[in-house]
């Protein structure tokens, strides 16, 4: 299908053609054409440059919808402008549009949890909820380049291993992120040069927020002081990252298959031989049966309490263990290591 890019001038047809090329070769790949495409717009240049494109990739083929979840946490009338803005393109274009309100902050005062974190399992909850209306479907967002950078940095900060220094992953499951390798600069670029709506949500430019003091302080003043091209500095180590994740996720698939010896809802126990496999491999394999026990990939904990048992000497018969928490175990004892729920 042959496809007619807008452009007003040669930089921009440039720029124009750059981030369309990219959101399609991403659609072509990660959907299909009976997939419903679920758009998440919050009305910033990232999703609606996203929308934007969408559209006209979708204009024959296939079906287009708009998620906007307003959080609840404006309270100066910019929220329903961001709304009102994505409901009129929505409408300009006869893209069906799915709003709904949610009051983030009393959530965080009930649950204890994070903004950010309350806000995410909302936003997913509602796209979601929407695909499901139409069976076969696919949940677009607009995270960019810059936004994969921001969360390796945060990562870094708090301590990562390699899984976490890889940013934002194009495709998880269901969700596409199209826009994860184009910059935030020539986002703003295309939906300037042509003539894209968007608004601005003054709570970016609040440095309360951890990603928000990367983003406007930390990564400026590494540009100005130490990298000016910081951004695809990282971009790069990210591949590099990314490569060394998969292989190390192939060898502890392996190691963990080869050694598993019972597999229950509550537990998984191991042969100590693997014992004989890199450190890194034994780590991860444990790791992951954390993980598996609790049935969740939030859990954490400190890593240096692993390291400290498999500093011990755990073939000599005696029993070990060791507490992850009140109620989660590792184990070691008669020639096995299990991880175990209670």
């Amino acid at each position: 299908m042959t496809i007619a890019v807008r452009t007003t001038g040669t930089k921009s047809a440039v720029i124009t053609s750059r981030v369309f090329s990219a959101v399609k070769q991403s659609l072509d790949k990660a959907t299909s054409a009976e997939d419903v495409l679920v758009v998440a717009v919050s009305g910033g240049a990232d999703s609606m440059c996203l929308l934007d494109i969408t559209r006209q990739i979708r204009r024959s083929v296939g079906k287009v919808v708009v998620c906007h979840l307003h959080h609840g946490v404006r309270t100066d009338g910019s929220a329903e402008r961001d709304m009102l803005l994505v409901k009129g393109y929505c409408d300009g274009c006869g893209i069906p549009f799915f709003y709904r309100r949610v009051d983030v902050p009393s959530i965080v005062e009930e649950t204890g949890k994070s903004a950010e974190l309350v806000g995410r399992e909302l936003r997913y909850r509602f796209f979601n909820e929407v695909g499901l209306c139409y069976g076969s479907y696919k949940i677009l967002t607009g995270a960019n380049a810059n936004d994969s950078v921001e969360t390796v940095l945060m990562h870094l900060i708090r301590g990562a291993s390699v899984d976490g220094l890889c940013g934002i992953r194009e495709v998880n499951g269901r969700v596409v992120r199209p826009l994860v390798g184009i910059s935030r600069k020539e986002i703003e670029a295309y939906v300037k040069g042509n003539e894209v709506p968007y608004s601005v949500d003054p709570t970016n430019l609040e440095v309360e927020y951890t990603r928000n003091k990367v983003r406007l302080e930390l990564i400026p003043y590494i540009e100005r002081n130490l990298n000016p091209n910081i951004v695809n500095t990282l971009l790069s180590s990210i591949q590099s990252f990314s490569e060394d994740s998969e292989t190390l996720n192939r060898l502890t698939d392996r190691a963990y298959k080869k050694y598993l010896l019972r597999d229950t809802g509550k537990e998984r126990v191991f042969s100590l031989s693997l014992l004989s496999e890199d450190r890194s491999i034994v780590k991860r394999v444990l790791f992951r049966a954390v993980r598996e026990v609790l049935n969740t990939a939030q859990f954490s904990f400190k890593t240096a309490m692993i390291d400290k048992l498999l500093d011990s000497p755990l073939t000599d018969g005696r029993t070990r263990q060791i507490s992850l928490s009140k109620r989660l175990k590792v184990v070691v004892s008669k020639g096995k290591i299990a991880v175990v729920l209670e």
